[in-house]
This record gives C-alpha cells, sequence and structure tokens, in this order.
C-alpha cells in the first residue's frame, strides 16, 4: 500500500510541477521586459501547443470578460493567432465587439482585427455572425479579409510603400540583404528606429514564403511602438504575405 501511495504522490507532484512550469513559461513570454526570456518562452510554447492551449483559452476567457477595464496583452492574442485553435475564436470575437477594447487598441492597426482576419482567411474555422456591422474595428476586420483574400506574392518595389530623403538610402542597402539579415534587421536587438522600420517596410513588399514566418510573428510581438503604428502595419502585410504562401503551399 505504500508504494502506492508514493506512486499516487508522485504523479501528483508531477503534475503540479508541470501546471506551475507551463503558467510559468506563458508568464514569462506574456509579461517580461527580457527580451531573451520572452523570446526562449515563445520558442518554447509555439513547439509545445497542445501544452498551452488550455492555458490561453483560459487567459483569454479572464480578459474578454473583464468588461469594466479591458486589459489584455498584444502577445496574448498574437500566441493566440500563431496556435489557430478553434476555441479561441469565441473570446476574441467578445474582445472585438468590447468598445472597452476596441476604443483604446483600435486606433490604427489592430491587434484583434489581425487575428480575426488570419482566422478568417487561413483556418477552415468559421467566424461568428455576431458582429456589430456598425462596429469600426469590425468595419475594417471585413475590408482586411476582403484585401487578403486578393493579395499577391508579387514582389514590389519597398519605396511604393514609404518613401523620402530620411529613409530612401536605408531601403536600398537593407534590399541588398538576405532576407535572414533582414528579419534580424528588424528585431528587437537593433534599437535603432529608422533601421527597424526600413526592415519591416522591405519585408512588407517582398515576403513571398512562409519559411520565416515564426521570425515575423515575433517581430509582431517584439514591435516598435511608433505614433501611427506603421511598423506594425508592415510587419501585419509580411504575415498575410507569409501565411498565403502557406496556404498556396499546402493545397
Amino acid at each position: 500500500m505504500k508504494k502506492v501511495f508514493y506512486i499516487i504522490l508522485l504523479i501528483f507532484v508531477c503534475k503540479a510541477y508541470s501546471q506551475t512550469t507551463t503558467e510559468l513559461t506563458l508568464n514569462n513570454f506574456l509579461y517580461s521586459k527580457d527580451i531573451e526570456v520572452a523570446h526562449k518562452s515563445y520558442l518554447h510554447i509555439i513547439k509545445n501547443q497542445n501544452k498551452y492551449k488550455d492555458l490561453i483559452y483560459k487567459n483569454l476567457i479572464k480578459c474578454s470578460r473583464d468588461t469594466k477595464q479591458v486589459n489584455i496583452p498584444d502577445r496574448l492574442i498574437y500566441i493566440a493567432t500563431y496556435i489557430k485553435d478553434k476555441d479561441f475564436i469565441n473570446p476574441l470575437t467578445d474582445l472585438i465587439s468590447n468598445k472597452d477594447y476596441s476604443d483604446n487598441s483600435c486606433i490604427y492597426s489592430c491587434p484583434i482585427v489581425f487575428s480575426l482576419a488570419i482566422y478568417s482567411c487561413f483556418t477552415e474555422y468559421k467566424l461568428s455572425s455576431k458582429f456589430d456591422p456598425k462596429i469600426t474595428p469590425v468595419k475594417d476586420l471585413m475590408e482586411t479579409i476582403k484585401y487578403i483574400n486578393k493579395i499577391s506574392l508579387a514582389k514590389e518595389s519597398p519605396s511604393k510603400n514609404c518613401r523620402g530623403p530620411g529613409i530612401d538610402s536605408l531601403l536600398k542597402s537593407t534590399e541588398k540583404l538576405s532576407f535572414n539579415e533582414i528579419i534580424r534587421q528588424a528585431g528587437p536587438q537593433n534599437h535603432n528606429y529608422k533601421s527597424r522600420y526600413a526592415a519591416a517596410v522591405v519585408l512588407e513588399a517582398t515576403t513571398d514564403d512562409d519559411k520565416y514566418l515564426d521570425d515575423l510573428y515575433w517581430l509582431a510581438i517584439t514591435e516598435v511602438k511608433d505614433a501611427s503604428c506603421e511598423f506594425r502595419s508592415a510587419i501585419y502585410q509580411a504575415i498575410y504575405r507569409a501565411e498565403t504562401a502557406r496556404r498556396l503551399k499546402n493545397k
């Protein structure tokens, strides 16, 4: 009997430790200001998605039901979007319909619009029909879905989307780099905003495969907080192109 007791106790302890470790990893990803810690947690989560789905769902539900003050980390929306689990759709839908959230988060490029557009265009799941078409983010979502469904993977000149004396030379020099180098230039280890933004604009215009999709989501997660969300918008476009390339490849 003692042997059975110790086996049961060991199973209980291991399970409790596993849950604690899982919560710690997700919290490190969501809230750590240490980029290396957050990145390590991000890579672990996307490689072990099934272990984190329930916990991510619980966090989404908790945030979406906070009607008085919606305080949801963008990182939570991005990881839910990357994983693309069907259960995430309802709390994400509740968020886009929540005026307290959308008024603060959807002035420019909006994480919840990005997320539901990805679900609509790149999964087999159907979005809820309970959207209020009068809500501005919902209108933006419908326009974004139309845009993605017509997207082309033809490479464009980055200057088509951005030009000027302060950026032209940076775009030209960035275009000459390998794609991997451009990804690094756009990343959080680079503390030069103009350099990061130039790389994002090049990614927006030239991404034509899904090889670096994990990295592109990481760039969204570690975005530059500029005034008009221009960096974020460029990375969204790059992700739309990469997701389109993956969809075409898997047909």
